[in-house]
């Protein structure tokens, strides 16, 4: 769909067009842009360029990103998270004063959380009602620092993330009720995150060669996995939607491969291999499109397949 784009990360598909972060060469460059392709074909638009673009997400009506920048100097962060209608309005910084590289979301209510990667005093941020609040601070310790990593999906009143142990190098997914701000810990060595809405999927990557995916209940409780063999690295995960709804669908970045496990049957099948670097992933009622971050020498594409 798109080919020599500067180091595509993360992706999202509207009624009309797929949507991306590009985040430039070196990988988060000063060089990055918010950019959109029709899903019909067609020219890429860049919506805007911005330093350090992060994380996109959409929903039926708005569109949501985050740009960061950190001073040179160890200053505080200067980065915004910014909304624009999809039907073509203006786009309106909601945060200021933010480091949020760590993923985004976006509610049904149009409430938008964000990751602020600003070290042991990011958190997890939500703006909602013209206002914004922190949900949940990250933590640290004299053997752990735990801070937020790229996965962060919502699910009616609930948000989901990955925290990330850094002495370890595992990584834990955690719940926020956003109700009433209480955190559990459901699991262990997750890389990626989805839910269709009741249930929360986790991908993880236990042995060399071995992908592993379990079914979590909204409370966190285990509910069913899958093992199969695969690749080194699951960078993003994405349900299937209503055409497909018994599917959803993977990337591995260094194995360069996209992935389709059928929750019915247990069955993994690869949907596309020799991708370089795939990495953010969208599901319409068709079609599977992923980013390939690409590098310097090649750049990078946007790519759709068939769900069937």
């Amino acid at each position: 769909m798109a080919t020599n784009v500067p180091a595509p990360a993360g992706i999202v598909v509207t009624s009309s067009d797929v949507w991306w972060s590009a985040i430039g060469y070196p990988f988060q460059s000063q060089t990055s842009a918010l950019q959109h392709v029709p899903k019909s074909g067609g020219a890429v638009v860049t919506a805007l360029t911005a330093p350090l673009t992060g994380g996109i997400a959409a929903n039926q009506d708005l569109l949501t990103w985050s740009a960061a920048t950190t001073s040179t100097d160890g200053g505080a962060p200067n980065g915004n998270v910014a909304i624009m209608p999809l039907d073509g309005g203006v786009s309106n910084i909601i945060a200021n004063s933010e480091n949020p590289l760590g993923g985004i979301a976006l509610g049904s209510n149009d409430e938008v959380s964000w990751l602020d990667t600003n070290g042991v005093s990011g958190g997890l941020r939500e703006w909602a009602d013209g206002g914004v609040r922190t949900i949940a601070v990250t933590t640290g310790s004299t053997n752990t620092t735990v801070y937020p990593l790229a996965s962060i999906i919502k699910s009616n009143a609930s948000t989901f993330w990955i925290d990330g142990d850094v002495v370890s190098g595992q990584t834990m997914l955690h719940q926020v009720f956003m109700t009433d701000g209480g955190l559990a810990n459901v699991g262990g060595g997750t890389l990626a995150i989805a839910t269709d809405g009741v249930t929360i999927f986790a991908v993880s990557n236990p042995t060399s060669g071995q992908i592993r995916v379990d079914a979590f209940s909204a409370e966190g409780n285990p509910a069913q996995n899958w093992i199969g063999s695969a690749g080194e690295h699951a960078r993003e995960v994405v349900l299937g939607a209503a055409a497909d709804a018994d599917s959803f669908y993977f990337s591995l970045l260094y194995s360069g491969e996209i992935w389709q496990l059928s929750r019915t049957t247990g069955a993994f099948n690869l949907v596309a291999g020799a991708q370089n670097q795939p990495a953010g992933m969208a599901v319409d009622d068709e079609s599977i499109y992923w980013a390939n971050l690409g590098d310097e020498s090649v750049g990078g594409t946007i790519m759709r397949a068939p769900k069937n």
